[in-house]
């Protein structure tokens, strides 16, 4: 599963590949129940629909592929072979634009073809879920992470690699539930600073309260301007600049459902 060092480190428990374990940086706030040192608890999805519908909807999005292939463990031939036959099933995703996830991410969605597609998509499935380890190994390690609380109270956990691969999880019980791993502002080729500085107006529209970022120079919310040339009169005396911290504005309020709709 790859290594980490003493501030990110993660396994799986009971044998299952959704669940596993981190040692999560204490940056507050933490979330109700979360010691903030120690082993975290974390499962990649709840319900089993939801894993394959992300899995199929972000993993095989074209747009995402030269993200997902930089996280590492990418079997490209494999992942062809799943489209492929999902295509030839009929499957109704092929049938939507890259922006939208299979409709079977819905509850309430009972498809013809349920039976087979859970016959091809464990693969790609499990593939899934090895890069959501490997991105979220990343993050610990630069750190790049923040928790916030939103306008309903609910406690968020967002990490956002250096492939430009966003993890979001939501603080259930004793846990973080992960919700969704995907590539933002898919088709874009804008330089990654830029989207950094746009994951951060993100939270800045999703939380209600004070961020914990992990850390504010990994998010680049802090950073050292150049010396200033020496005027005439300081007679060659240069005065350095001080550190300063850009903090981006609070946009309008959205609660987190509506926005997590939206983007998937």
């Amino acid at each position: 599963m790859g290594s980490c060092d003493t501030s990110c480190m993660w396994h799986s428990v009971m044998s299952d590949s959704r669940r596993y374990s981190f040692v999560l940086t204490a940056c507050p706030p933490v979330c109700p129940n979360e010691l903030g040192t120690g082993e975290t608890d974390v499962l990649c999805f709840l319900k089993d629909h939801k894993l394959r519908a992300h899995a199929v909807g972000h993993y095989a999005n074209s747009l995402e592929t030269y993200s997902w292939k930089r996280v590492g463990g990418y079997d490209a031939e494999m992942i062809r072979s799943c489209v492929d036959a999902l295509r030839d099933l009929e499957c109704p995703f092929f049938r939507l634009n890259q922006e939208h996830l299979p409709p079977c991410n819905q509850s309430e969605y009972l498809c013809t073809y349920d039976a087979s597609c859970r016959t091809i998509t464990p693969p790609l499935v499990q593939a899934y879920v090895d890069a959501i380890h490997r991105v979220m190994a990343e993050c610990c390690r630069l750190p790049r992470f923040v928790r916030f609380f939103d306008s309903e109270k609910s406690c968020f956990c967002w990490l956002f690699s250096d492939h430009a691969i966003v993890v979001k999880m939501v603080w259930k019980g004793k846990a973080y539930h992960v919700m969704t791993a995907f590539h933002p502002r898919q088709g874009s080729d804008i330089p990654f600073r830029e989207q950094l500085r746009w994951m951060v107006r993100r939270v800045n529209i999703e939380s209600h309260a004070a961020q914990g970022w992990c850390t504010e120079a990994s998010w680049g919310l802090i950073w050292e301007e150049p010396e200033a040339e020496p005027t005439k009169a300081e007679s060659g005396k240069r005065n350095a600049i001080s550190r300063k911290t850009a903090r981006y504005v609070r946009g309008g309020s959205r609660s987190w459902r509506q926005y997590l709709d939206q983007e998937d």
